[in-house]
């Protein structure tokens, strides 16, 4: 269970301090409530029967460097198009020993090209444009497209595996193109939007219909962003847990 739900932040360096050690030594790779519940879901036994990670949307590798720290023996296939962050995550893959690969596609609902704008902080770059004209685009790079279908069926890896997508808003095009991938995945991680950030991003309550048309049910959620202090604190995005209900033992 999400950690601000059970304690003071305050407090949470006492529940969980090798979680907060990392984030002292990885402050731009580790988030502390995302590990801290990685950590929990390992300890009641979540993700034992996962044969690789998915992780799409990986920027420089976060979430691939997290899930290492966790479970060091599953293989992570992180997927970044934006060359800049992929360089950065191949040296990540390779200096902190994470199995599996990186490749430089971006995934959608169809195989083509498409336009990635680019900004300012790189975790930001989507396909989709922000509404907040304090963060415009500073360029746009045109990068290759493909189906998670379509791509998986060109590799014999992960027969279980654990679907993690965050690519700003774009989510349901992704999970339109893993139509047959996603019955084989248990478990499904998605960032998901309480507010519209960008122009015809998905909506949490898009993100739900979709997850429950597909046979998923929320599990839990791993980790949340507030909106700033002036604003009211309330949420903005946040990483949630679904399982596959046609999977659950």
């Amino acid at each position: 269970m999400y950690l601000e739900h059970l304690i003071s932040p305050k407090l949470a360096i006492f529940v969980a301090p090798r979680c907060f050690l990392q984030r002292l030594i990885h402050p731009d790779l580790v988030s502390f409530g995302l590990l801290a519940n990685l950590n929990g879901l390992k300890h009641r036994g979540l993700f034992n029967d996962i044969d690789g990670i998915i992780d799409v949307g990986a920027n420089v590798g976060q979430f691939a460097f997290m899930v290492h720290l966790v479970w060091s023996n599953i293989p992570i296939y992180s997927f970044e198009p934006d060359k800049e962050c992929f360089i950065q995550l191949e040296s990540n893959f390779k200096r902190y020993s994470i199995q599996g690969n990186c490749f430089q596609i971006a995934l959608s609902d169809q195989p083509g090209v498409k336009k990635l704008f680019i900004y300012d902080s790189r975790a930001n770059n989507s396909f989709l444009k922000r509404y907040d004209s304090k963060k415009t685009a500073i360029d746009h790079i045109d990068v290759v497209t493909e189906t998670l279908d379509g791509f998986m069926a060109k590799l014999s890896i992960a027969k279980r595996p654990l679907l993690k997508i965050d690519v700003q808003g774009f989510e349901l095009s992704v999970i339109r193109g893993a139509r047959d991938l996603i019955k084989r995945c248990k478990y499904v991680i998605l960032e998901v939007s309480f507010q519209h950030a960008y122009q015809g991003n998905a909506h949490v309550a898009d993100i739900f219909i979709t997850m429950r048309d597909n046979g998923f049910s929320c599990f839990d959620i791993l980790d949340i962003l507030r909106m700033p202090k002036a604003a009211g604190k309330g949420m903005r995005e946040a990483d949630l847990l679904f399982v596959n209900d046609n999977l659950k033992d």
